[in-house]
């Protein structure tokens, strides 16, 4: 928790650069929570090339906060933990070539969790499908549009083979 929190080139949120479903972390409660805690701790870290960060607006602690709060129950729900056990801290990292977050997941209930491929998948899409979100929405416009254009092609096709039927 320590290294994550006071890395250079973090974005401090006060003394530090950790968050988490809080405004304010103590980092030494943090520590002591985790030095305490007898389960399994998952270590993720979600990055990105600097020029999708720059284009996509990830490029500040604000913005990774938003997202980690926003997908917390989504990374429970993949890591098999209740939203109420669900435990974690992160911190953002302005890297150079990859900003990025790395992020502490773990239960309340230490028999609880458990992180399959699966799981790890689901994780990566949640977290893809917002980060890229505005690309998806005009990705999806061009596929709406390729299909109606097909639609529209197959129907003239149909109305000449139609035509040339009755002809």
């Amino acid at each position: 928790a320590k290294y994550i929190a006071t890395r250079p080139r973090t974005e401090r949120l006060g003394s530090h650069g950790l968050f988490g479903d809080a405004d304010h972390v103590s980092l030494d409660k943090a520590m002591d929570e985790l030095n305490h805690y007898t389960g399994n701790v998952w270590t993720h870290i979600i990055s990105l090339k600097r020029e999708d960060a720059e284009r996509l607006g990830y490029n500040s602690a604000a913005q990774w906060m938003h997202l980690l709060r926003s997908r917390r129950n989504d990374i429970a729900k993949a890591m098999h933990i209740a939203p109420e056990n669900l435990r974690w801290y992160a911190a953002y990292h302005n890297k150079e070539t990859n900003p990025h977050a790395h992020m502490m997941v773990w239960s309340q209930n230490p028999r609880e969790p458990y992180l399959s491929q699966t799981g790890i998948h689901d994780i990566k899409k949640v977290m893809a499908s917002d980060i890229f979100r505005q690309e998806l929405l005009s990705v999806y416009r061009g596929q709406t549009q390729a299909r109606d254009d097909l639609k529209e092609t197959f129907r003239a096709k149909m109305r000449e083979l139609t035509a040339q039927i009755r002809a």
